[in-house]
């Protein structure tokens, strides 16, 4: 049954139907989460305003009548609210999350100024930004280049707090979305930087967070130089918060490299554009990135995976490069991969030169 309603009364039935399964904060407004009403059978029942249309779909999901709205698609960039404070300091970090109301948020973690970071979430459903306690806010350090977060998929984010090329720095949290705390971990097993990436695992009843940790560039200081992967037991730390023993388990180290333009063997190390994902079955994927200095676009340019159960590297098609100039036109500042569920990894190239080599390449694998 399609049925033609004035504009205002289109919206008003809109707003009751949905008021069960949206989740907002305004003044006054009271939301029934166990709505049922089955006296009103609005089963098959079309509402059309202009180009938006609400139709009921036949089924039921604990008495509550199933609101089944057409998918919105497109091929285009939308712009949203600006974030409220950037400052152009290396140590930036973005993580998307749902909470246990099935809520999505995205999180940005920043280096604000040279004692200070900012933390905020977005609100995907209410497109606004939201100010949190940043580390500097709740008495930790302020977090540096290579900083870095993996979400659990539950209640925590986890947080490597990233270092500069001359500092020796191992510091490891977590946030609670649902407490907005922070939480000191055991350190990582080796000194952080630029190549800092991490996800998290589930392999039967145990969850991990793994990390690639370090830098391997010629640029870091030799005593702190090298590329470690690891792996977090998380049921352990939540049995036992203590260093002792260690929860952490190293699973390989790749020295660093005394001088720049040295191509290396696979896994190669980690550097600018470093970046590690888990799609959910055996295998993780590294975006090897810049691991040295001056290496040519092919070399900057690696895709590998990892064989969880295994232990071991395999090579993999690598991410399409400018090749004009040849040197640094690979993966590099500010590159990244990210698994959205599915069949596809999603890529961004990043820009050479400490970003001053502009680049706008998309990818998927």
């Amino acid at each position: 049954m399609r049925k033609e309603l004035p504009a205002v009364a289109a919206v008003a039935l809109s707003a009751v139907l949905l008021l069960p399964y949206l989740c907002v904060s305004v003044d006054g407004l009271y939301t029934d989460t166990q709505f049922s009403s089955p006296e009103i059978q609005l089963v098959g029942t079309e509402v059309v305003n202009g180009d938006i249309r609400l139709r009921i779909s036949p089924g039921v999901l604990e008495n509550r009548s199933v609101v089944v709205l057409p998918s919105v698609g497109g091929n285009s960039w939308v712009q949203l609210e600006n974030i409220d404070s950037w400052a152009d300091w290396d140590g930036k970090a973005v993580v998307g999350v749902k909470d246990r109301h099935g809520r999505a948020y995205v999180y940005a973690l920043w280096r604000a100024a040279s004692g200070s970071d900012g933390f905020r979430r977005y609100d995907v459903t209410a497109r606004s930004w939201q100010v949190l306690n940043s580390p500097t806010d709740s008495g930790l350090p302020v977090v540096k280049n290579g900083v870095c977060m993996a979400w659990d998929g539950g209640s925590y984010i986890y947080v490597m707090r990233g270092a500069a090329y001359a500092d020796f720095l191992r510091d490891f949290w977590r946030y609670n979305i649902e407490t907005e705390s922070w939480e000191v971990l055991e350190n990582t097993p080796w000194y952080q930087g630029a190549g800092n990436t991490m996800t998290w695992v589930k392999l039967g009843e145990n969850e991990y967070i793994y990390a690639v940790i370090g830098t391997t560039s010629s640029s870091a200081s030799s005593g702190r130089r090298g590329m470690v992967l690891a792996r977090f037991n998380i049921k352990a730390w939540e049995a036992d918060p203590d260093n002792e023993p260690s929860k952490w388990e190293v699973l390989q180290w790749v020295p660093g490299y005394s001088s720049s333009g040295v191509s290396g063997r696979i896994p190669y190390g980690c550097d600018d554009g470093s970046t590690l994902v888990w799609t959910g079955e055996n295998y993780l994927y590294y975006l090897v990135g810049a691991y040295n200095e001056y290496l040519p676009g092919p070399e900057e340019s690696r895709f590998l995976r990892y064989h969880l159960l295994e232990g071991r590297w395999e090579e993999l098609a690598p991410v399409p490069y400018n090749g004009l100039p040849e040197d640094r036109s690979g993966v590099d500042d500010g590159g990244c991969l990210v698994w959205p569920g599915g069949g596809y990894i999603y890529a961004v190239q990043g820009g050479g030169s400490g970003g001053a080599g502009y680049a706008d390449k998309f990818y998927r694998y």
